[in-house]
């Protein structure tokens, strides 16, 4: 964090489970938090790890500014993770609905682990007027590729900037339209990763639709071919008038 500030970082993304206690509940570990992000100048986002919960979530602290107004710095409430890794014996989804998360007049929307994944997440994030998502994670390396290749796409798909903190692999820095800002490559390497990104707008028309807009499709094209199926065609409708007007027999 203190490299980040000393390159002139606003926003600070640590990795996934960068603490085992929930900081709005720790006295201690709250004050620490405030204290750095009011040295750094910088809002941070700390993810962190509920072993009773079994869950995982984000948090902003968010820096004291005396010109805009926060004399004293705040905690912003949790984001739970919504894909939970069952394999590792985790819990998600359904703690917090995945909206974005004020902090600092800035909209972020967070994909922790594996929810970029999840190509409703960010859409939905976007759709709710996130201006930038942050993917942190704990990978392994035969995971961050996947990892990496969902956040890139995520990216593209709603056209919003995303930064991926991982502890180890894959850490990297995708612009709105896809392109790699900032990479640290898949390799075993800890480092810290700086660029200047431009918040994005907020919701793209497909963000806002997802992939509802495949199912409204889906269903018009079925119900088209059921009222085709289902309404007589012309030739057949012919007959049958001329059946109708047949005499009866006797």
């Amino acid at each position: 964090t203190r490299q980040a500030h000393a390159r002139g970082a606003e926003l600070v993304l640590w990795p996934e489970a960068t603490m085992y206690v929930d900081p709005r509940a720790e006295p201690q570990v709250r004050r620490a938090l405030l204290r750095l992000a009011g040295r750094a100048g910088a809002t941070l986002v700390v993810p962190y790890f509920l072993r009773d919960a079994r869950r995982s979530e984000a948090l902003a602290v968010v820096p004291a500014v005396e010109g805009a107004g926060r004399l004293t710095g705040e905690l912003s409430p949790g984001r739970a993770k919504q894909r939970a890794s069952w394999f590792l014996g985790e819990r998600g989804g359904g703690y917090s609905a995945a909206t974005p998360l004020d902090a600092g007049g800035l909209r972020l929307g967070l994909l922790p682990g594996l929810d970029a994944q999840d190509p409703a997440l960010p859409a939905r994030l976007a759709g709710r007027d996130a201006e930038l998502l942050l993917t942190p994670t704990h990978d392994w390396p035969a995971l961050a590729v996947q990892q990496r290749a969902a956040a890139l796409l995520a990216a593209r798909t709603v056209r919003l900037p995303l930064v991926r903190a991982d502890w180890r692999h894959g850490s990297a820095i995708y612009g709105a339209d896809g392109e790699t800002l900032a990479d640290a490559g898949t390799e075993l390497r800890r480092t810290v990763l700086v660029t200047e990104l431009a918040p994005g707008p907020g919701g793209t028309s497909y963000a806002a639709t997802g992939d509802a807009l495949a199912w409204i499709l889906l269903v018009l094209g079925g119900l088209a071919i059921l009222s085709a199926h289902a309404r007589p065609s012309a030739a057949l409708r012919r007959k049958a008038r001329r059946g109708a007007r047949a005499p009866r027999p006797g």
